[in-house]
C-alpha cells in the first residue's frame, strides 16, 4: 500500500440521500480518515533517524522514509520500485534471500548485517531488523525493516582488531598473528599434503 499525501483514496458521488448516497458519504469519511492516518503513519515514519522500509516478495522497494533515502543517498523516488539489489552486492543478496527464507519458515534471526552500496558509489556498513508483512489470512506477502548505520562501529572494531595484530611501531604482525598464521599454515599443509618452510632471522 502506498501511503503520503499524493496517493489520495478516490472518492465515490454521494449526492442524494438515498441509500447509496448515505452509504457513498460513510465511505468517503472513512477514506478520508484512512489517509489522514496514512499520513500520520508517514510523517512519524519520516521523524525517526533510522531508515525504514518495505519490500515486497521478490525484492522490490514497495515504501521508505527519508531517513532511509539520505543514508543510502538517494531520493526516496529513486529508490521506490528498485530491486533490493540496488543497494547490496550479489554474495549479500543470496545471503539476504536466505535469511528470509529462514525467518517465512520460523526462523529467530531477524538481523542482517552487511555492506550496503551507496548512491555516491561509497560502501557502508548497516545493520537491518526484519519483520513479515502478512495478510489478514496470515500469508507472507513483503517484508518490512529498519535498518542502522554501523559504519563509524565497524571501523573501530577493525582498527581494534588491527590493533591486536600489530606491532604500532613497525605496522607489521605481531607474535599474536605470527601463531595463529602459523597455524594455519600447518593446517593447510596437512590438508594439501605440501611441504610448509619456516624461516627465522634475528
Amino acid at each position: 500500500t502506498l501511503i503520503g499525501a499524493e496517493h489520495q483514496l478516490p472518492l465515490l458521488t454521494d449526492q442524494g440521500n438515498d441509500e447509496l448516497g448515505q452509504l457513498a458519504a460513510a465511505l468517503n469519511k472513512m477514506f478520508a480518515r484512512l489517509s489522514q492516518s496514512e499520513s500520520r503513519e508517514q510523517l512519524i515514519l519520516d521523524s525517526i533517524n533510522e531508515g525504514y522500509f518495505e519490500v515486497d516478495p521478490n525484492g522490490l522497494l514497495l515504501s521508505t522514509n527519508k531517513a532511509l533515502a539520505k543514508i543510502f543517498v538517494y531520493s526516496c523516488e529513486a529508490l521506490i520500485g528498485q530491486d533490493f539489489s540496488l543497494v547490496l552486492n550479489p554474495h549479500d543478496m543470496l545471503r539476504t534471500r536466505q535469511l528470509l527464507q529462514q525467518l517465512a519458515t520460523g526462523g529467530n534471526n531477524n538481523i542482517l548485517s552487511s555492506p550496503f552500496k551507496r548512491g555516491d558509489g561509497r560502501l557502508g556498513h548497516f545493520e537491518a531488523r526484519l519483520a513479515a508483512i502478512h495478510d489478514p489470512h496470515d500469508a507472507i506477502i513483503g517484508w518490512r525493516g529498519i535498518v542502522r548505520d554501523i559504519s563509524e562501529q565497524m571501523a573501530y572494531q577493525n582498527q581494534l582488531l588491527d590493533m591486536a595484530y600489530r606491532y604500532p611501531l613497525t605496522d607489521l604482525g605481531n607474535r599474536k598473528a605470527f601463531g595463529e598464521q602459523l597455524q594455519n599454515s600447518l593446517e593447510l599443509m596437512q590438508l594439501k599434503q605440501q611441504p610448509l618452510a619456516l624461516l627465522y632471522i634475528d
